[in-house]
């Protein structure tokens, strides 16, 4: 199976999947925000028989599931409060046509061939829905897997193409998608993925000798001591807004303007450079650790010629 390893909080437990737990609980909530219907996620979860449910009492009893994991319980009750907290009614029940359409799009972002749609149509066995999302998650559809979502995370973590090149930028799209193509492939765990973006260093063009493809993720943000990468990584893997907070402490949460700063120090060591003129289509470009006057780097910072490190060892002794 080639799930994409995550970090998931369920219950206050850190849990980490690389298998079908995380996929199960993802599947589980895509089909339910797809077919927007209790019954379609029960279906999606345990592929239960249609049932109708009215989101006017959430209970363990109402969200109970057989066989499942605590992931896709947790799920299921999740969807069935927001119904409930906004007096929502579920849609009907989706047929298993819709269905099929919808786990190939969210999945693979294809619709299914006709041959694929009779295979999972004429198949009449109770678990046939976890069966397709077995099937779509094996090395048989590795391919069309991890290109759907390394363009996914690629229009999110770079933007989508613009109308018109900017041969400027030292972003290479072409880096990251390869980048992100090998990471779904291979199953990289989350947390592995994010930390090689935010610390990446190396060329971002495929081919070179030091090609690191995650480079893209921070090339082009940092400028300015890199204020741009503290204020976009805060956005991507934390979810929040918080480049107001570079000048103020923000207005509508608990993060103040030292909290900014204190997050742009990991990225003030880290330069953008290229090998070319700005505008040179083929010029290949570079995120390099540096030093900089008053604040070394970690190697630096025990080095004994580096003053300040002598000073505080005589300091503290």
């Amino acid at each position: 199976m080639m799930q994409f390893g995550v970090l998931i909080r369920v219950r206050s437990q850190i849990n980490r999947f690389h298998a079908g737990d995380a996929v199960r609980t993802g599947i589980a909530f895509l089909a339910c925000i797809a077919c927007a219907s209790s019954a379609s996620l029960s279906l999606a979860a345990d592929a239960a028989p249609a049932r109708t449910v009215t989101p006017t009492s959430v209970s363990s009893s109402s969200a109970k599931t057989t066989g499942n994991s605590a992931q896709v319980t947790y799920i299921n009750q999740m969807i069935r409060q927001g119904w409930q907290a906004h007096n929502l009614q579920p849609s009907a029940t989706a047929t298993d046509g819709e269905w099929c359409r919808r786990l190939y799009l969210d999945l693979l972002g294809r619709i299914p061939s006709i041959d694929e749609v009779e295979l999972f149509t004429h198949d009449r066995s109770p678990d046939r829905k976890q069966k397709l999302v077995n099937r779509l998650l094996s090395d048989d559809y590795v391919e069309d897997y991890a290109r759907h979502w390394a363009n996914v995370w690629t229009n999110l973590l770079i933007g989508r193409p613009p109308a018109v090149v900017d041969r400027q930028a030292m972003v290479d799209r072409d880096g990251m998608q390869k980048y992100l193509r090998d990471s779904f492939a291979r199953n990289k765990p989350y947390d592995q993925m994010v930390r090689e973006l935010v610390t990446a260093s190396g060329d971002n063009k495929p081919g070179e000798q030091n090609f690191h493809g995650e480079v893209n993720f921070l090339i082009d943000n940092m400028k300015d001591n890199g204020v741009n990468a503290t204020a976009k990584t805060a956005k991507v893997f934390l979810g929040m807004q918080v480049q107001c907070t570079q000048c103020h402490n923000h207005p509508f949460n608990d993060w103040k303007q030292n909290q900014f700063w204190e997050l742009n120090a990991f990225f003030r060591q880290t330069k953008a450079k290229t090998d070319g003129p700005r505008r040179t289509p083929d010029r290949v470009s570079q995120l390099v650790n540096v030093d900089f006057n008053g604040e070394p780097d970690a190697k630096g910072a025990t080095n004994p010629d580096n003053e300040f490190f002598i000073t505080s060892f005589a300091t503290a002794f």
